[in-house]
């Protein structure tokens, strides 16, 4: 489906992202600027910390988040569906994957149509894969990531223009999409794939309880590592920032991957406070957890 109408001269934006390991945030941050770049009001905030029952429905809303299992996670799938009803207002998407998705576009447009939404356009992004990586190669990464803002940058034009599109194959998306769309089924992929801590790394320094978009890992006082509990989506935020590298798939000797630096990912979540531009990107490997599983559910 093509836009017949760019957007509206002097239309407001919200931006709403959801980013594990930094990809999609970086997406978010290159859109947000292109925009105000046109003279737009844009807020950018992000998912896990907004009502989705008090979006501005006077804006137009975008929805900037990252693949999961080929569609996306629970937390991103439980605010869309939970939107109030709307009548026309506009909106769009934005997703960040590391190789394919095939099950978001369709399904999230079907949701948004049900509420009252006008369907502007949607873009997928090719960034860095973040899951069981095996080989570091930070160059590639970044020109990669450079290409994505690229890519971002472009939508936003096309976004204004009217001359975005919005993809899908009908059925087959929402086939893709139940692998990863109930809590009931991440909780497949998390006995498949536990996430392990190496007590020898854990500093039980709390940023992995800090940073959970969850809040599903929890340290007790004394406790040398932390817990996690049922709501974990397998985001990999808490692997992906872990200061000493310590947490990573249990039984794999993969590497972890950031786009951005820790203080960067805070500064982004903190309550009320501007998004800055995020114009370096960081890349790191280390080690991921070997043997022991996470404790925990």
């Amino acid at each position: 489906m093509r836009i017949r109408d760019g957007v509206p001269e002097g239309a407001r934006f919200e931006l709403y992202w959801f980013s594990g390991t930094g990809n999609t945030l970086i997406a978010a941050s290159e859109l947000r600027d292109r925009l105000r770049a046109s003279g737009r009001e844009v807020a950018m905030r992000p998912m896990e910390r907004s009502d989705p029952g008090r979006v501005d429905l006077g804006a137009v809303l975008g929805f900037v988040v990252s693949v999961a299992g080929q569609g996306t996670h629970p937390l991103v799938w439980e605010f869309l569906e939970s939107l109030p009803e709307a009548a026309g207002t506009a909106c769009f998407l934005v997703d960040t994957l590391g190789i394919y998705s095939g099950g978001i576009l369709g399904p999230v447009r079907k949701i948004l149509r049900r509420k009252g939404y006008r369907t502007l356009a949607a873009r997928e992004i090719l960034m860095p894969n973040n899951f069981m990586r095996k080989k570091s190669d930070p160059d590639k990464d970044v020109a990669l990531v450079e290409r994505g803002r690229a890519s971002a940058r472009d939508f936003g034009d096309r976004l204004l223009s009217g001359s975005g599109r919005w993809r899908d194959i009908p059925l087959y998306s929402e086939l893709l999409a139940a692998a990863f769309r109930s809590r009931k089924a991440v909780a497949r992929w998390k006995r498949m794939l536990p996430l392990a801590v190496d007590p020898e790394r854990c500093t039980a320094c709390g940023t992995c309880v800090r940073i959970c978009p969850e809040r599903a890992l929890s340290l007790e006082p004394g406790a040398a590592v932390p817990v996690r509990g049922e709501r974990c989506s397998l985001c990999h935020r808490c692997v992906a920032f872990c200061p000493a590298g310590a947490i990573g798939i249990a039984g794999g000797r993969y590497l972890a991957y950031r786009a951005l630096g820790l203080g960067q990912l805070l500064r982004c979540l903190s309550e009320g406070a501007e998004v800055e531009t995020l114009a370096a990107v960081e890349t790191t490997a280390g080690p991921a957890a070997p043997d022991d599983a996470m404790r925990g559910r």
